[in-house]
């Protein structure tokens, strides 16, 4: 069975990760979300896949990298490598795609980090709620949130996401 609207968020780096947002036709949301840490980058992918093969995915929003000061050579690249073959995946897949920088899917998510991944962990606990988030998975699951507000056409009211999760507990 189809579920109807199914995001992806994509995190990129080693210690990023991939949240896929299944809502169902009641409102009711699920996730299955793919931790980065201690994979090889094959890996990540073939994991991806499997589920995006059992779950055909609407939208997918991916994290740009921006460079952080004192970031060393090494982790630019490795951030760059893995956004590359993330993109390439969604290329490959031909899924519709957001590529957006931190700092605007957290203006319009209203948790601007400024690097304090708690932030984006609190966030995570209200707007994208249903999942033990940590401060690896967190950002994965507010970017899949925010695809949902982008393909709603509620980006401006993060509020509704949590509006939608409250009037299905009643």
């Amino acid at each position: 069975m189809r579920v109807p609207l199914v995001t992806l968020g994509l995190d990129p780096g080693t210690q990023g990760a991939a949240a896929f947002r299944m809502q169902d036709v009641k409102g009711g949301v699920t996730w299955t979300v793919i931790p980065f840490r201690g994979k090889h980058p094959s890996a990540v992918v073939a994991a991806i896949m499997a589920v995006m093969n059992d779950t055909p995915v609407d939208i997918a929003a991916i994290e740009e990298p921006t460079p952080w000061p004192g970031q060393s050579k090494h982790a630019a690249f490795s951030l760059g490598c893995s956004y590359g073959r993330l993109e390439a995946l969604m290329f490959v897949t031909k899924t519709a795609t957001i590529n957006i920088r931190p700092v605007t899917w957290q203006r319009q998510l209203r948790c601007l980090s400024k690097g304090n991944k708690q932030v984006c962990l609190e966030t995570a606990h209200h707007l994208a709620c249903g999942h033990d988030w940590t401060k690896e998975t967190a950002d994965a699951g507010l970017l899949a949130t925010y695809a949902y507000l982008y393909i709603v056409g509620k980006l401006d009211e993060p509020e509704y996401a949590m509006a939608q999760i409250e009037r299905r507990n009643e």
